[in-house]
């Protein structure tokens, strides 16, 4: 995995899960249990910047969030409705749907847009690499 994103020009970041620091007093493998229940997995984030935002007729949303809830399904944290963007609202809300299960959330920041997921499933790559490049692609009216 990876190789593709990288060719693809998307940025991928490893984020490390984050452990806790108490002392646990029992035995090293109850510790070692505990720590894999409390832990918070970090993921992989893969990021691509989105194409040739001047020139585009409308204002590109600077910041949107859509996020997976544990029931599988998707909802907006950080929405955006800015005129001439409900088709890409759309085609984001439609497209979601088709990521690997493991993906966590997409959102988009000062023209870069990212995704996170935990890379578990065989040949998701791809269609989290198409996603990407669609969404940044993306033709506004």
């Amino acid at each position: 995995m990876r190789a593709l994103a990288l060719k693809s020009g998307v940025i991928v970041t490893i984020n490390q899960p984050i452990r806790s620091q108490r002392k646990i007093k029992e035995s090293f493998s109850q510790a070692l249990e505990l720590a894999k229940a409390t832990e918070e997995r970090g993921g992989v984030t893969y990021s691509k910047r989105r194409d040739n935002r001047e020139g585009l007729g409308v204002r590109v949303p600077v910041a949107w969030r859509i996020e997976k809830e544990s029931d599988g399904r998707w909802s907006w944290r950080i929405d955006f409705r800015s005129h001439g963007c409900e088709p890409f609202r759309r085609w984001i809300e439609k497209s979601v749907i088709d990521l690997p299960q493991d993906t966590q959330f997409v959102e988009e920041q000062n023209g870069f847009i990212s995704l996170n997921w935990f890379e578990k499933l065989p040949d998701s790559e791809k269609l989290v690499v198409d996603f990407l490049n669609d969404c940044a692609n993306f033709k506004f009216e």
